[in-house]
């Protein structure tokens, strides 16, 4: 990422507007996509997880729940500060400031999960972090990440109706679909590439007792299935042979 790109990111979620968006909340949409994200891996307590675009914490405070030994990265030293403010006392917790493409330097694992909510879209071309992932990976290793899906048409409403948004800060939203990233991942080393789709409504609506179950019975309409909200993307690090 250029160093014009960079800095535009940083303070594109540095605004008030971004921060209150990414707040602290489990909400039952955040539990949601956790669980969508995180459960299929089978983790165990222990499991060393290095989280890509942490913000301010939303989601690294549920892998510390869940006993995973945790790893938060972002780009932004404001957002990284917020998080070490609001989670101080979290054990099993190291957070660091950085792009996600120098996480080898950074944070050198080996992980036995690189896992991200809604990060991989604020990226142009995400090759450059599929590897980067891919070095700090055990063999067997999973990644795992949960992102707009890019034949939503609410999706781009949103982005360009929303005023603390910016096609510049979500740039690669129109990329989250598996004839893009499935073959980045391929060439970054995965195996074993996944896509799951769910979601239908806002989180206004969706986190309502009665917007929970609309959406759930929406997802059952199979001409709609494609077009939900969020598509989660997982792959596999093959495992190397002993004695190789």
């Amino acid at each position: 990422m250029a160093s014009e790109g960079l800095e535009y990111q940083r303070g594109y979620f540095a605004s008030a507007g971004r921060t209150r968006r990414i707040a602290l909340g489990a909400t039952p949409c955040v539990q949601r996509h956790f669980a969508r994200t995180i459960d299929p891996l089978g983790l165990r307590p222990g499991a060393r997880v290095l989280e890509l675009g942490c913000g301010m914490g939303r989601f690294t405070q549920l892998l510390v729940d869940r006993g995973f030994e945790v790893t938060a990265l972002d780009l932004s030293p404001y957002l990284v500060d917020r998080l070490r403010d609001e989670l101080p006392d979290a054990g099993r917790l190291t957070v660091v400031a950085g792009r996600a493409e120098d996480v080898a330097g950074l944070a050198p694992g080996p992980f036995d999960a690189v896992v991200g909510f809604f990060f991989l879209h604020h990226l142009s071309r995400p090759d450059e972090t599929f590897a980067a992932a891919r070095s700090v990976l055990a063999g067997g290793g999973r990644i795992a990440f949960c992102e707009p899906n890019a034949f939503n048409p609410l999706v781009y409403l949103q982005v360009t109706l929303t005023p603390s948004m910016s096609w510049k800060g979500e740039p690669g939203i129109p990329r989250m679909r598996p004839a893009v990233v499935f073959p980045a991942l391929e060439r970054s080393g995965f195996t074993g590439m996944r896509t799951d789709v769910y979601g239908a409504l806002p989180p206004v609506l969706a986190n309502t007792g009665p917007g929970g179950r609309a959406e759930r019975a929406i997802e059952w309409v199979r001409p709609l299935r494609p077009l939900g909200a969020y598509r989660i993307f997982t792959a596999v690090v093959p495992e190397v042979p002993d004695g190789q």
